[in-house]
């Protein structure tokens, strides 16, 4: 059962008693009626309140959105990729060759933040770099994460205004 506070004026007194023996300021109904007041003027955001504080978490989520998308597409290509070869996805042959351009370019956009992780992990096991540039890496490898998901989110909604599955215009 969730209580719900909510700032009502009592003019020096702790709290008004009302016949059932709770407070008026306390609600036992899960959501304020300003809050459900709020909700349902603001149906299309997504709102959280806290406090007295309004939170829009639509950014937030949308972001949070693309770096799953480019997390799971980053870890599927790598798995795939290590399955096949049978050795540990890194930048060296058989996923980086200069003989095969596009397909090491392919490799290195879909599945490098790993590469780039283990990369760093190996420096920083062997001591060539320290614990702030493997830190670096790690944010690094996050922010390519992020993109590809951008990047495959944009891709995929493309091809389904193209194709007509969907219409995702808003």
């Amino acid at each position: 059962m969730a209580v719900c506070f909510i700032a009502i004026p009592n003019f020096g007194r702790l709290s008004q008693d009302v016949p059932w023996g709770r407070p008026s300021w306390v609600s036992l109904g899960g959501t304020c009626g300003a809050a459900r007041l709020l909700q349902r003027r603001l149906s299309n955001t997504t709102v959280r309140f806290h406090g007295k504080w309004k939170v829009n978490m639509g950014a937030v989520e949308h972001t949070l959105f693309a770096f799953m998308v480019g997390l799971t597409a980053c870890g599927l290509a790598g798995s795939v990729m290590e399955l096949i070869s049978g050795r540990r996805l890194a930048f060296v042959e058989p996923y980086v060759s200069p003989a095969h351009v596009l397909r090491s370019l392919f490799a290195t956009a879909c599945a490098g933040p790993l590469m780039f992780a283990n990369e760093a992990l190996d420096a920083w096991w062997q001591s060539r770099i320290s614990a702030s540039a493997l830190i670096s890496c790690g944010c690094t490898a996050t922010v390519w994460a992020l993109a590809l998901g951008v990047v495959l989110i944009d891709i995929a909604s493309r091809a389904g205004i193209l194709l007509g599955l969907a219409d995702f215009s808003a």
